[in-house]
């Protein structure tokens, strides 16, 4: 683990409001923008790609797409945070974003969506492991925390917002809109995040250069220690489930609704309610902490909405339980996002941050890659009702499995 700040070792410590008076808050702010951008857009692709006369299969390799240079390319990009320092890579990445919202807002056919969401999925794959990366960076524990929870708020906010900001700008404008929206919150994430203290250091890249020289070996070595660890593999098992069923969630799930006969502005406030509850549960999280194990909210916050989710074929009619299920589902999400980043966090080396958080983007991108080729391949063979059992088949032995793990584990 990191070594305690100064301030940490002398008992020293920020209280109440003045801990958020400081530059390191605007690193929340893009957040905000960040998932504002992405939770605008997300849902709203299967609903275009549909328009534009796509099957479920091509959804599903659309969708697949988004990810799946970024599978590759994750933990290389955390290693190289590590060892190059990320302010460069976080700037490129979220200028990246910006251009590539401008693309879909332009490109008008299947096969040319297919190219930018490869794309997209490379600059929010920076810009995010970045981002990860830059909150664990926060000097001394205490403060750390404390705007690890602001930072778990107003993410949480974007998430909430943004589905419903992208259903009207697509009921009232069209996807044209919803890309220039995408590409504006891209432009002002990192106008904010220019302006957080962190500076890398001149001499880390060279004082590492042997290290990076012996390449792959050494970098493998250190993804497979740190995946032994039970603490990181029960986060990284948990986080590919979240983020198997939040893919689910902002793919196939809008497009089986709209096919329910659900309308679209209605699609996008299901979708933000799972962002509300994901954000009030939040304000309860560090309660939660200081009563139970972090691991075991965590497993049961994932089943929560795992369950939410795979039952939503049965939950159409009457509409009332597709909202509380929509709720559950936040719940369970709010939990989930901010335990397992503390909990890398706490069980990885400050120097190994980049690297654990590309472990974690790329368990991420595994989930999104394979959910959206399994359900669009039995949803089109058996339809959309069994995609949905098969993905809760999936998602239930990665948690059983979790909790076998999860005897070995050590609270810290």
């Amino acid at each position: 683990m990191s070594e305690p700040s100064s301030g940490e070792r002398s008992g020293e410590s920020p209280s109440g409001y003045r801990t958020y008076l400081n530059r390191w808050t605007l690193l929340s702010i893009a957040t905000f923008f960040y998932w504002l951008a992405i939770q605008s857009l997300r849902p709203y692709v299967p609903l275009h790609l549909a328009d534009l006369g796509a099957t479920e299969a091509m959804v599903g390799i659309a969708i697949a797409a988004h990810p799946f240079l970024s599978l590759f390319l994750a933990i290389p990009a955390g290693r190289f945070i590590d060892l190059r320092g990320l302010r460069r890579f976080m700037t490129i990445s979220l200028a990246a974003m910006a251009a590539v919202g401008g693309l879909y807002a332009t490109v008008r056919v299947v096969n040319g969506l297919v190219v930018v969401q490869a794309l997209d999925g490379l600059a929010e794959l920076g810009s995010w492991v970045s981002i990860q990366a830059l909150i664990t960076r926060v000097p001394g524990k205490t403060m750390r925390r404390a705007h690890l929870g602001l930072f778990s708020i107003l993410w949480a906010l974007g998430v909430a917002a943004g589905p419903t900001a992208g259903a009207f700008i697509y009921s009232y404008v069209g996807f044209l809109g919803v890309g220039l929206f995408y590409s504006a919150c891209a432009l002002v994430a990192l106008a904010t995040v220019s302006l957080v203290p962190h500076r890398d250091g001149g001499s880390a890249g060279l004082d590492k250069a042997p290290e990076a020289s012996q390449g792959v070996k050494r970098a493998l070595g250190k993804v497979v220690g740190l995946g032994r660890n039970p603490g990181v593999s029960i986060t990284l098992a948990a986080t590919f489930v979240m983020l198997w069923a939040n893919s689910l969630r902002t793919s196939f799930y809008p497009l089986f609704l709209e096919r329910e006969g659900v309308p679209v502005t209605t699609i996008g406030y299901l979708v933000s309610l799972a962002g509300v509850t994901l954000l009030i549960i939040r304000f309860f999280l560090p309660s939660l902490l200081r009563r139970y194990r972090s691991v075991t909210i965590l497993l049961l916050g994932t089943a929560a909405s795992v369950v939410a989710l795979v039952a939503t074929p049965a939950l159409v009619s009457p509409q009332a339980l597709l909202w509380a299920a929509a709720g559950l589902f936040g719940v369970g999400f709010g939990l989930n996002s901010p335990i397992t980043i503390d909990m890398l966090a706490h069980y990885t080396e400050a120097d190994d941050r980049g690297l654990v958080m590309g472990m974690r983007v790329a368990s991420n991108r595994l989930a999104q890659v394979i959910q959206p080729l399994l359900f669009g391949a039995v949803a089109g063979a058996l339809g959309m009702t069994a995609g949905f059992l098969a993905a809760g088949v999936v998602m239930g032995g990665a948690l059983v499995w979790a909790s076998i793990k999860s005897r070995q584990y050590v609270a810290g």
